[in-house]
C-alpha cells in the first residue's frame, strides 16, 4: 500500500473512532437524563405526598393509615375511609404505583416500628429508590 492510501485509512479509521467515541458519549448522556428525570419526577411525587399528609395530619390529628384512591371506595363508605386514609384521585394513586412509592405507617414520630398493621399512627415512613446517585 503506497503512503497515500496508508494515509486515507488512518483518517477515515480516526474520524470513526471520533465519530463512535462521540456517539458512545451521546448515549450515555441521554441515559443519565432519563435517570435524573425519573429521579425528580419521584422526589416531587413525595413531596406532593408528604404535603398532603401533613395537611391530613394538621385535620386528623393522626397520620393516615393507608394512601387510597377516591374511586376505590364506595360512596357510602367514602366519608368513614377519608377519616382514616389520605384519599387522592386515583392520577395520584397510580402515579405512586407507578414510581414505586411505598407509604408505610409507623408507631412514633421516632419511625422506629413501621408497618401496614398499625391502627392510629404517630409518624410516617417512605420507602423509594432513585435511578442516579
Amino acid at each position: 500500500m503506497d503512503k497515500e492510501k496508508k494515509t486515507k485509512v488512518i483518517r477515515y479509521s480516526l474520524g470513526a473512532f471520533i465519530f463512535l467515541v462521540l456517539f458512545i458519549f451521546t448515549l450515555f448522556l441521554l441515559n443519565y437524563a432519563k435517570n435524573k428525570n425519573y429521579d425528580i419526577e419521584v422526589l416531587s411525587t413525595v413531596e406532593f405526598l408528604r404535603s398532603d399528609i401533613i395537611y391530613f395530619y394538621s385535620s386528623h390529628n393522626v397520620y393516615p393509615v393507608e394512601i387510597k384512591s377516591r374511586r376505590s371506595i364506595l360512596e357510602k363508605d367514602l366519608e368513614e375511609e377519608c377519616s382514616r386514609n389520605l384519599c387522592l384521585d386515583s392520577t395520584m394513586v397510580n402515579k405512586t404505583s407507578s414510581l414505586n412509592i411505598k407509604y408505610l405507617p409507623c408507631e412514633g414520630e421516632e419511625q422506629n416500628n413501621c408497618s401496614l398493621d398499625i391502627v392510629n399512627p404517630q409518624g410516617y415512613r417512605f420507602i423509594y429508590s432513585l435511578k442516579s446517585r
